[in-house]
Order: structure tokens, then C-alpha cells, then sequence
């Protein structure tokens, strides 16, 4: 312990001993480290890597009853973006009240509320997706490590099961 110790202000010898003893250790764990390398073997990879034991059609059923039993699960999830849409909606509507498009600026105002309408609803489903993403990647990884399904038959059941409500939340806004 008194090796570890340093005095302060630290002198030429303190940055010596440092020194030293961290080359002593690297060389101790580089040692430790080529040892261990030598004795690992990594079994070689069958060129059937990108195969599922499943069918296309089991993984989709599989996900399908998954992501549905999820979305049942989590209904604050629709709730939430419905909520989201209206609230923008209503946002936009006080704003852009009385805007008729009888004047250039009136027509320069009613692009924006376009604009702004859009990107909203853009988004909105593209965070949400996101979120959704992020909640369930430790367990996509964990199952596309298993093989248990693929990443086309994962990603097309979310996309289908997502549309309704990408479809009909706009239409609230």
C-alpha cells in the first residue's frame, strides 16, 4: 500500500513509481490476455446463418399475436396519440381561425398551417415508432439471437399493425 501511496506535490520519483507500475501491469494483463486468446476457439459459422427454423408464415403469426396482445396491453399508447392529435388540432384551430385566403397573406397562412399540420402529424407517428422501437429492442435482439423470427417478418407485422392508427389519428387532427 505504501507503494500506491503519493506524496504531494508529486515528484519526479512519484511519476517514476506510477510508471512502472502500470507497465508491470499491462505487461501481467497482456500476458493474461494472449494466454486466453490461445486456449478460446470460436466454432466456425454454418452458411445457414440467415435461416429460420420457422416458416414465414409461423414468425408472422407468432409476431402478429404479439404485437397485438401488446397493443391491448398498452392502450394508453392509442389513447396518447389520439390525445396528441386533437390538442394539435385544436392548437391549430386557434390560431388559424378565421383564415379565408382572400388577401396573399391570407394564402401565406393557410401553406403554413399546411406546413405546420404535416410535419406534426410526420412527427408524431415517426416518435412514436421510435418509442415503440426502443421498448422492444432488448427483446428483438434476444429473439433474433435465438432465431426465433426474422427482421422482414418483425418489421412488416409492425407496420401493419401500426397503420390504423396511423391512418386515423390524422384524421382527428
Amino acid at each position: 500500500m505504501k507503494k500506491l501511496s503519493l506524496s504531494y506535490p508529486k515528484t519526479e520519483e512519484d511519476e517514476r513509481t506510477v510508471n512502472s507500475l502500470v507497465m508491470k501491469y499491462k505487461d501481467y494483463q497482456e500476458d493474461k490476455v494472449k494466454t486466453e486468446a490461445r486456449e478460446f476457439s470460436v466454432p466456425a459459422l454454418s452458411g445457414n446463418k440467415s435461416r429460420n427454423e420457422a416458416s414465414f408464415g409461423v414468425q408472422w403469426e407468432q409476431l402478429w399475436y404479439r404485437t397485438v396482445v401488446f397493443t391491448k396491453r398498452e392502450p394508453q399508447v392509442v389513447i396518447a396519440r389520439f390525445s396528441m392529435n386533437i390538442f394539435n388540432g385544436l392548437l391549430a384551430l386557434s390560431l388559424w381561425w378565421q383564415v379565408n385566403g382572400g388577401f396573399p397573406k391570407d394564402l401565406q397562412n393557410m401553406t403554413g398551417v399546411l406546413f405546420i399540420m404535416i410535419t406534426n402529424t410526420f412527427m408524431g407517428s415517426f416518435f412514436a415508432s421510435l418509442n415503440v422501437f426502443q421498448l422492444e429492442r432488448p427483446v428483438f435482439l434476444r429473439e433474433q439471437a435465438n432465431q426465433m423470427y426474422g427482421f422482414v417478418p418483425y418489421f412488416l407485422t409492425k407496420q401493419v399493425i401500426e397503420q390504423p392508427c396511423l391512418i386515423f389519428a390524422p384524421l382527428v387532427y
